[in-house]
């Protein structure tokens, strides 16, 4: 299978000698094909059951009377991207295909994900006609590029997002709530019916929609002008999360730090609007969930009002403030235990300002997730949003002191002799929600305490999926133990979720298992019993002792409770303080 994916490789990438692509990299594509294609076949039948469904319903409005502009410019387009999907050309041939969706390894494949159809209807008068085109973004790129209120350069034009093609039938109930602290960049997905209560709900905590970024429609918005000598793009608040499964990686070691190098980590990524409103407390962009159209969260009051007005009229629904939303899996280096906020901004935007000038990069080729811990400090998460990764963080790591030195040469000379931050050393416009914290000499301080050589520990093992828990209780008496969390308000736990621990310890099951990737709480409750034939015996509790340990290593927690203690009440309330001291919760 090796040969052949080698192969594949030699005939799609011809410069594939030039890189180094490792057995273990050709292995985890391999693993990934599986899942890969599902992900373009998915997203090949939501376009085309979008342009169907659309379809149907302009021509059952057609017949009642006449459509509006923007209704009739729409029903051509759909009818023009099924004609074209009938018709046999390379375009639709299936190598193509794959290839443009990135299934298939090579240069210019890896524009995965995310259209933007712009139509020649669009086009204003007196402007040159053209032919329809589209743009392609990873979903990472187009959770920042495809929002209202920015401006996409492209075909010699300026282009503004007027609609999102969300998923029709069944998949039109794939809408999240999440709890937002802004000021600390927590974020949480909650039930639609908990409220704001799972995070203490304090006033600093909100609610907010979140629909999975779609395809959308681009509108003309103006020619580009020769005097623009700067692009906009709209600076955006973008809050994630690390769900539980990876690919593996790496664990380095410095001499007072640890790296841990993570191989298809599994992000949730949130877009929240702009930076500007976020930090005020305005979350969200205008979108009408029923229909897919959008406003500029900068349009003016009148404009709102009206566009709220026609679809309440048209659609049936008062558009909301929502949130724009991706999952990907992604390589990154995960940098633990720093001291608060700005630590983490400052200790990111000094690796990427030194590894813009070492290696052929821009800064933002490197993105950072700020992740808060329960205890007040914060993780930081610096990520390559390539699909597969583009070998960036691997430099990082292997020219690491050259990078370091360098961060530190261009922070300690800045042209303006600023006392924290300006735009000759750390700010930009990308950055600007984090322009408060950026502090140079700070960052200064922070890269002195990654000195060294990052040296290879050892391998980090991969965590998959959970899908062999039953999600059940296998006894009575795991049934009685979380009926008496859930009565004294502790959150909910999940029964048998198997723990690939690796060779030679294996898998271990706990009773009972809690995971909250914001805070990076993780808890397994075993519940033993304790004669010869079980836990009690001094064999079994031995290898008891090496999992558990082997557990907590990896930064889980682990509370054993014996099965005689479900009977004696005072046993059970110390075991229940324990469990919410570890949850940090009431």
């Amino acid at each position: 299978m090796l040969d052949t994916v080698r192969e594949i490789f030699a005939h799609y990438w011809p410069d594939a000698d030039r890189h180094v692509v490792s057995e273990t990299a050709l292995e985890r594509y391999i693993e990934e094909l599986p899942a890969r294609l599902q992900e373009v076949i998915d997203r090949l039948h939501a376009r085309l059951m979008w342009a169907v469904q659309v379809q149907e319903r302009l021509l059952t409005a057609q017949l009642h009377g006449l459509l509006e502009p923007d209704e009739d410019r729409l029903l051509a387009r759909c009818k023009r991207y099924l004609q074209n999907l009938a018709r046999k050309d390379i375009s639709t041939y299936t190598l193509t295909v794959l290839a443009v969706e990135g299934f298939l390894p090579g240069y210019g494949t890896y524009e995965t994900g995310i259209k933007a159809f712009a139509s020649r209807a669009n086009i204003g008068v007196g402007v040159e006609k053209k032919r329809d085109f589209e743009l392609t973004r990873i979903p990472l790129m187009a959770l920042r590029e495809f929002v209202p209120g920015n401006l996409i350069y492209a075909n010699g034009g300026r282009f503004k997002t007027v609609l999102y093609h969300f998923p029709v039938g069944e998949r039109q109930s794939e809408m999240e709530r999440y709890q937002v602290d802004i000021n600390h960049e927590r974020i949480s997905e909650v039930g639609t019916t908990k409220g704001a209560t799972q995070y203490n709900g304090g006033n600093q905590h909100a609610l907010l929609t979140g629909l999975p970024i779609s395809d959308v429609d681009l509108s003309y918005v103006s020619r580009i002008s020769d005097e623009e000598a700067n692009r906009f793009q709209l600076p955006v608040a973008v809050l994630g999360y690390l769900k539980q499964t990876h690919r593996g990686g790496q664990v380095y070691t410095l001499p007072n730090q640890e790296l841990q190098h993570r191989f298809g980590q599994h992000v949730r990524l949130v877009n929240v609007g702009p930076a500007d409103r976020a930090k005020r407390g305005n979350l969200g962009f205008p979108i009408c969930t029923v229909c897919g159209a959008v406003r500029s969260p900068y349009a003016s009051e009148r404009e709102l009002e009206h566009f709220q007005q026609i679809h309440r009229e048209r659609c049936g629904k008062v558009p909301e403030s929502i949130a724009v939303t991706t999952d990907s899996h992604v390589d990154g280096i995960l940098f633990q235990g720093l001291q608060d906020r700005e630590a983490a901004v400052n200790l990111g935007e000094a690796l990427r300002i030194g590894a813009a000038q070492v290696l052929e990069m821009e800064s933002q080729d490197l993105q950072l997730l700020l992740l808060p811990q329960s205890n007040g400090g914060y993780h930081l998460f610096l990520y390559d949003p390539m699909p597969g990764g583009s070998g960036l963080l691997q430099q990082l790591l292997d020219q690491w002191g050259t990078i370091r030195e360098a961060a530190i040469q261009s922070l300690g000379a800045c042209e303006s002799c600023c006392k924290k931050s300006c735009y000759n050393c750390m700010r930009t416009y990308r950055n600007v929600f984090y322009h408060d914290l950026l502090d140079r000499h700070s960052a200064i301080r922070l890269l002195d305490d990654y000195q060294g050589e990052p040296k290879l520990e050892r391998e980090l093992p991969p965590i998959q999926e959970n899908t062999t828990g039953t999600g059940k209780p296998t006894n009575r008496g795991e049934h009685a133990l979380a009926e008496m969390l859930v009565q004294a308000g502790l959150p909910q736990f999940e029964h048998q979720r198997s723990i690939d621990l690796g060779k030679p310890l294996g898998t271990t099951t706990p009773d009972l298992f809690f995971d909250d990737p914001v805070r990076g709480t993780q808890l397994a409750i075993y519940l033993d019993g304790l004669s010869k034939g079980i836990h009690g015996n001094k064999d079994q509790h031995q290898i008891d002792r090496m999992i558990r340990e082997s557990l907590e290593e990896e930064g889980v927690d682990v509370i054993e409770i014996a099965s005689s203690d479900l009977d004696d009440p005072e046993a059970m309330k110390r075991h229940l303080k324990r469990i919410s001291m570890k949850l940090r919760t009431r």
